[in-house]
């Protein structure tokens, strides 16, 4: 100090006074920079410390947010039954930490965790960058099977119910054909066939009456229309019951439109099940990897 005293005197002709003045004028500008410097420092550490102690809260939850959802989904999958009268019943739970994290951002997350002092020391930076880029990427493909998974319901639902409709009315017509035959009232058959078929079809339909639970929708397929389909079909005229035979087959082929359905959506909400599984994963190990 003593020596740059001398030297300012010096270098710039001036006398003790002023040169004291000079060095302390320098020593508080320079003083006032660092502490403005260390200020910027400290705040810029606690904002990336509050950051991400928020971030981490919001993961936990969205872990959790994600478990509950694929439990209702597995919960969807055991009601998807031909046998309920309304199988369709998705219960959406709400990822509320979805919006909480979308408006921390991905740039002040990162930089929370990949920038400033603390973290220079921290071992296997590039590791912990690609954990980090995965989970983004999981946060990201959550939000999107999230809303995907409920779009369109709504047609699908209605689409399925317009099979169990005219699967309805076939079996309803199929009940009065048979009824109709009972009376001999079918004008349009041949009377020699249709008295050989007429013994067939009445036993199918009373072993369909007397079997437990005969008004399940599988029970009335397998046990009455598939089984009266065969007799009809090894018959030597099936012609001897076309409109009963015409009824049977559309009612067959509405069944098979709401079970093929049915499985299908229960593949998807299992592939949906599946990647969110996958995605709460590679949360829980960037929850546990980066901090």
């Amino acid at each position: 100090m003593i020596a740059l005293h001398e030297y300012l005197q010096k270098a710039f002709y001036i006398d003790s006074n002023t040169s004291a003045t000079l060095l302390i004028t320098l020593f508080v500008f320079i003083a006032g920079m660092l502490l403005r410097l260390i200020v910027i420092v400290i705040s810029n550490y606690i904002k990336r410390r509050r950051i991400r102690k928020t971030f981490n809260i919001n993961l936990r939850e969205l872990i959790k947010e994600i478990n509950e959802q694929s439990i209702a989904f597995e919960n969807t999958i055991e009601t998807l039954s031909i046998e309920n009268s309304e199988p369709f019943r998705y219960k959406r739970k709400t990822i509320s930490t979805l919006s909480s994290i979308n408006n921390l951002g991905y740039y002040k997350i990162y930089d929370a965790y990949f920038h400033g002092l603390e973290n220079l020391v921290k071992l296997k930076m590039n590791v912990k960058r690609e954990i980090f880029t995965s989970m983004w990427n999981s946060i990201k493909s959550v939000e999107y099977w999230h809303n995907f998974s409920f779009q369109d319901k709504n047609r699908l639902i209605d689409k399925y119910n317009s099979y169990r409709e005219k699967w309805s009315d076939a079996t309803v017509k199929i009940n009065d054909e048979i009824k109709c035959m009972r009376a001999n009232s079918q004008s349009e058959q041949t009377p020699s066939d249709f008295e050989q078929l007429k013994p067939k079809v009445f036993k199918a339909y009373s072993k369909w009456i007397t079997t437990p639970n005969n008004f399940n929708p599988t029970v009335i397929n397998d046990k009455l229309v598939d089984n009266l389909i065969e007799i009809i079909e090894k018959h030597t005229d099936p012609s001897a019951a076309a409109i009963l035979y015409k009824e049977l087959v559309d009612a067959s082929l509405q069944f098979q439109n709401q079970k093929n359905l049915i499985e299908t959506e229960k593949e998807q909400i299992k592939l949906i099940i599946k990647e969110f599984t996958k995605n709460q994963g590679v949360c829980e190990k960037a929850l546990d990897e980066l901090n």
